[in-house]
């Protein structure tokens, strides 16, 4: 596969990591492009949707662009959208902060992103809580992904701060956050141009099935 080429349609292969991976790294470039055209301490004190809306916008404008990547054509942004699996109806559903797709597959691939505030009164414990890390650990986001995403809004001292106090958060609550062996935090490189890019690995009660990889994108607003 060529480097940056979109993932094909037509369902699985034998290249199947490598389009999972290469989807994955597209869905972190757009954040990384929307968040490049976001004026950082603009933000330092704004709400979780506030901050949530802005960055979708500027995600979509990359979309729009003539000049981004070939690649982009295929990917659509979505804010707040409903979750359609699970046992809840109408407005009961859950919503997940971001959802970005990509067309250019069957099934058509989806990535959820939760999104946290990072800072005065909006530490860890709401970050890796059952309204963030825990609901794709619970399945309550994701239950039918195998990869998804939690996006840190730093709005206090540095990513590199929030990083350390994340991973020994996990390290102490790992049964807690179902945390694998094989899946402790640790630091994501690719070529997405974010500087703070993570992932863990959790199982998932058995209800929910598989195991859902997590990405963790710390942002800086201050």
């Amino acid at each position: 596969m060529r480097r940056g080429q979109p993932t094909r349609p037509g369902g699985r292969s034998a290249s199947e990591p490598e389009y999972r991976m290469a989807f994955v790294q597209h869905v972190h470039s757009l954040i990384a492009m929307g968040h490049a055209r976001m004026a950082m301490a603009t933000w330092a004190t704004e709400d979780e949707e506030t901050i949530t809306g802005e960055l979708v916008k500027e995600m979509d404008a990359v979309l729009e662009n003539p000049a981004s990547p070939d690649w982009t054509r295929y990917y659509s942004v979505h804010e707040e959208a409903r979750i359609n699996t699970g046992t809840r109806r109408g407005k009961r559903r859950q919503r997940l902060d971001i959802r970005i797709d990509c067309l250019n597959a069957c099934p058509r691939r989806r990535f959820p992103f939760e999104a946290k505030r990072l800072g005065p009164k909006h530490d860890v414990k709401v970050y890796l809580g059952p309204e963030g890390l825990g609901a794709f650990v619970s399945g309550e986001y994701g239950c039918d992904q195998k990869d998804g995403g939690m996006l840190g809004y730093v709005q206090s001292e540095t990513p590199n701060v929030w990083s350390e106090k994340i991973r020994k958060a996990l390290a102490v609550q790992t049964t807690a956050n179902m945390v694998r062996l094989a899946g402790p935090w640790r630091r994501h490189n690719d070529e997405s141009g974010l500087q703070h890019l993570y992932r863990t690995s959790h199982s998932r009660p058995a209800s929910v099935g598989s195991p859902i990889r997590l990405f963790h994108t710390l942002l800086q607003f201050n």
